[in-house]
């Protein structure tokens, strides 16, 4: 287990603004998790998008699952 797989230890981006947040990370084994944490206000809208060298058949299988504050 690494130090980003649990929501304590999520990796906290600033303030959610219209500028891009770019987060980088590996996922290894192909198990891994990754916690990314973030704000945002009542009916803020955020995008995410996953992008990684190998999409598709081979590539990562990339599902985003979203959490309140309360886990």
């Amino acid at each position: 287990m690494d130090a980003d797989d649990q929501i304590s230890e999520a990796f906290m981006l600033e303030a959610i603004s219209t500028n891009a947040a770019t987060v980088s990370a590996s996922i290894s084994p192909d198990t891994d998790v990754n916690m990314v944490g973030f704000l945002v206000t009542a009916g803020q809208v955020v995008d995410f998008d996953v992008d990684t060298p190998n999409n598709g058949p081979g590539g990562l299988g990339s599902y985003l699952r979203l959490f309140d504050g309360s886990g």
